[in-house]
């Protein structure tokens, strides 16, 4: 018999997210915390989470501040 699969060290976050999302009706700005906490969570466990793999590009992400987002790159 195989061994009891480990759970995802980030599957608490992603089972959080979604949560959140449900009760705001889908509305990703509602829970835009809870999704901090997984980018967080990726961060400490990278390739030992499943769930973060998929995320990758999101968690290696240098963070941005709201004034960034409006620029050109290069400028």
């Amino acid at each position: 018999m195989a061994p009891p699969a480990k759970k995802d060290p980030c599957q608490s976050e992603a089972c959080n997210y979604q949560t959140c999302l449900k009760a705001n009706n889908w509305q990703e700005s509602k829970c835009e915390g809870k999704f901090a906490e997984i980018l967080a969570c990726c961060r400490k466990y990278r390739e030992a989470s499943a769930l973060c793999l998929g995320m990758r590009s999101s968690w290696e992400e240098v963070p941005k501040t709201v004034g960034d987002s409006h620029q050109k790159a290069g400028s």
